[in-house]
C-alpha cells in the first residue's frame, strides 16, 4: 500500500517510472540478457571465447524509458539473480537510476545463507552506498485491522461437508459469464508446455497440487495472472517441510511436505491479487494455522497476511461426519483376518471380472514420470492391481499418483497395514495417494489388516528413529526443538488421517463409483 501511494503521488512522469514486483523485474532482465546474447555473432576458429557482458546493454535498455524504479518485495532467493545484481545495479546507478523498494529484510540480511553468498556481498555494499535504509516495523500488521469483506476462503471441516459443492457452484456461475466451455488449456512457457486441467475463459479451477506440487515458478505464475481473472484454488493443505526424491536419496532423508511450496505462495498470490485475481478456496485449516510449526515459518507469515487481507474465512465444521450417517453400499474394502481367509481370492475374482471387460492382457506397465521410469507390475487396460508396498513403500509422490489417476479407472490396493508414526514416510504417501485418487474419482478396491477407521494409530511417544536423527543433523536441529515441529511429531499425519478415513468411507458407496464415467457398473 505504501509503495502504491508513493508511486501514484510522485511527480515523475508516468512514462519515466515503473512499479513492479522484484521477481517480475528479474524475469524481464533474464529475458533481455537472452535476447541480447542471441544477437552476438559467433566467432569460429578462436582459441577461447571473447568475454562479453550483456548487462550494460540491459541497463541502457532500461534507462531509455525510465529513471525511477519502484520495487515491491525486494527479496533474493535465486542464485542466478544473486550473481548478476552487483553488475546490473552498478550500471543502473551509474546511469542515474533511482531505486525505491520495500523488503522484509535489511540490506545486510539479503540472500542470507545463500549459495556462494561471498560473491553477493559487493552488491550489498553498492546498495548501502546508493540507498538509505529505513525500518518501518511497528509490530502491527495493518492488514489485520479490518476483516475480510467477501466470503472467498472456505475452511474444509474434517468431513469436507459442502465445500466442494460451494466451489463448484461458484465456478458454474462464473463460467456462465464466459464465452467458452470448461476445458484444459496448455501454455508454452520458457520452452515447455504447461497444462491446466480445468479452465473456462478467464477462469481457472485448479488445486494446490496442480500449482505447487509441479515444477512451476514465477514465469508460470505470471502467465496465470495474465491469462485469468479468477482462480479457484482447492485443497490447500496445512504445510510442512518436504525434501524432494532426488535430495532425499542423496542425503538419505524421508519424504516430507514441500517447504518450497510454502515459500512460493506469497510471491504467487502477491502477483495474482495485484492483477485483480479473485481466489475462492477450500482448506482443512483456517489461514492462521497454515504451515503451523513448519520450518522457516517466519518466511511464510507474509502470505497469511496477504490471504487474510483479500479473503474472508468461513468455517463449515459442524462436528458431524456426514459420510458416516450411511454405511457403505458396496463391498470394496476387505479386512484380512489372521488366517487371511478368502481375501486374496475375493480380489483375484474382482480383477478377473474387470479385466475380462478390457481390450488388453494382464501385464506390467512402465510410465516416464518427471524424467524417471516408474513400473507397475500388474495392469490390464484401465485396471491397476497393486500393493501398499508398491505404491507407498517406494519413493513415489503426487506426480506419480496423478499419473495413476489419469491412467486407471479402478485400483485394487492390497495389503494395507495398520500405520503408526514409525512408518511416517509410507503413511504420508498413503495420505497423498488416497487424496489424489479421491480428487480424480478413481474407484478403489482394497484389502487391509484392520477396518479403515483403525488404520492409523498415533503413539504419545516421539522417539526419533535413525532417519529422524539424520534429518536433524542435516537441518541443524537440536533434539529439544523437534517437539513442536510437525515434521517430527506426526501431528499433521494424525489430522490428515481423519480426512483419509472419511474419504475411504465415501469411496465404498455406489454414488462415489458413479462419479467416474465407465462401463464397470
Amino acid at each position: 500500500m505504501l509503495m502504491d501511494m508513493f508511486f501514484i503521488q510522485s511527480c515523475v512522469p508516468i512514462e519515466k517510472k515503473l512499479r513492479i514486483h522484484f521477481h517480475s523485474f528479474m524475469l524481464d532482465v533474464h529475458n533481455k540478457i537472452h535476447e541480447i546474447k542471441k544477437t552476438i555473432p559467433k566467432i569460429y576458429g578462436a582459441r577461447k571465447p571473447t568475454p562479453f557482458d550483456p548487462l550494460p546493454l540491459v541497463a541502457d535498455a532500461i534507462c531509455e524509458r525510465l529513471w525511477l524504479l519502484c520495487f515491491d518485495e525486494f527479496q533474493v532467493t535465486d542464485i542466478a539473480d544473486a550473481m548478476i545484481l552487483k553488475s546490473l545495479f552498478t550500471e543502473l546507478f551509474k546511469r542515474g537510476v533511482v531505486m525505491v523498494t520495500t523488503s522484509n529484510r535489511p540490506p545486510e540480511d539479503l540472500y542470507k545463507h545463500g549459495l556462494q553468498r561471498v560473491n553477493f556481498l559487493p552488491f550489498i555494499a553498492i546498495l548501502k552506498e546508493h540507498c538509505e535504509s529505513v525500518s518501518m516495523d511497528t509490530g502491527i500488521d495493518y492488514r489485520f485491522l479490518h476483516g475480510p469483506t467477501m466470503q472467498t476462503y472456505f475452511v474444509r471441516d474434517r468431513w469436507e461437508r459442502d465445500v466442494d459443492v460451494e466451489l463448484n457452484a461458484i465456478f458454474k456461475r462464473l463460467a456462465s459469464e464466459q464465452n467458452d466451455i470448461a476445458r484444459p488449456r496448455t501454455y508454452r512457457i520458457k520452452g515447455r508446455d504447461v497444462t491446466f486441467r480445468k479452465t473456462c475463459g478467464h477462469i481457472l479451477d485448479t488445486t494446490f497440487d496442480e500449482l505447487c506440487a509441479r515444477a512451476l515458478g514465477a514465469a508460470d505464475y505470471l502467465q496465470i495472472s495474465q491469462s485469468f481473472d479468477v482462480v479457484l484454488l482447492r485443497d490447500i493443505p496445512k504445510m510442512t517441510l518436504s525434501i524432494k526424491p532426488a535430495a532425499r536419496r542423496f542425503i538419505t532423508l524421508i519424504q516430507v511436505t514441500d517447504i518450497a511450496d510454502a515459500m512460493i505462495l506469497k510471491s504467487l498470490f502477491t502477483e495474482l491479487f495485484k492483477r485483480g485475481v479473485v481466489m475462492v478456496t477450500t482448506s482443512n485449516r483456517p489461514p492462521e494455522d497454515l504451515y503451523k510449526h513448519g520450518l522457516q515459518r517466519v518466511n511464510f507469515l507474509p502470505f497469511i497476511a496477504i490471504l487474510k487481507e483479500h479473503c474472508e474465512s468461513v468455517s463449515m465444521d459442524t462436528g458431524i461426519d456426514y459420510r458416516f450417517l450411511h454405511g457403505p453400499t458396496m463391498q470394496t474394502y476387505f479386512v484380512r483376518d489372521r488366517w487371511e481367509r478368502d481375501v486374496d481370492v475375493e480380489l483375484n475374482a474382482i480383477f478377473k471380472r474387470l479385466a475380462s471387460e478390457q481390450n488388453d492382457i494382464a501385464r506390467p506397465r512402465t510410465y516416464r514420470i518427471k524424467g524417471r521410469d516408474v513400473t507397475f507390475r500388474k495392469t490390464c487396460g484401465h485396471i491397476l492391481d497393486t500393493t501398499f508396498d508398491e505404491l507407498c513403500a517406494r519413493a513415489l509422490g503426487a506426480a506419480d499418483y496423478l499419473q495413476i489417476s489419469q491412467s486407471f479407472d479402478v485400483v485394487l490396493l492390497r495389503d494395507i497395514p495398520k500405520m503408526t508414526l514409525s512408518i511416517k514416510p509410507a503413511a504420508r504417501r498413503f495420505i497423498t495417494l488416497i487424496d489424489t485418487l479421491y480428487d480424480n474419482k478413481v474407484r478403489l478396491v482394497c484389502s487391509a489388516d484392520v477396518p479403515h477407521v483403525q488404520l492409523f494409530e498415533a503413539s504419545d511417544s516421539i522417539d526419533d528413529d535413525i532417519e529422524d536423527r539424520k534429518l536433524m543433523d542435516d537441518l541443524g536441529i537440536r533434539r529439544h526443538e523437534t517437539s513442536k515441529l510437525s515434521l517430527f511429531t506426526g501431528a499433521e499425519e494424525v489430522f490428515a488421517f481423519t480426512r483419509v478415513v472419511s474419504r475411504l468411507q465415501q469411496m465404498q458407496t455406489e454414488d462415489y463409483w458413479k462419479l467416474r464415467d465407465s462401463k464397470y457398473l
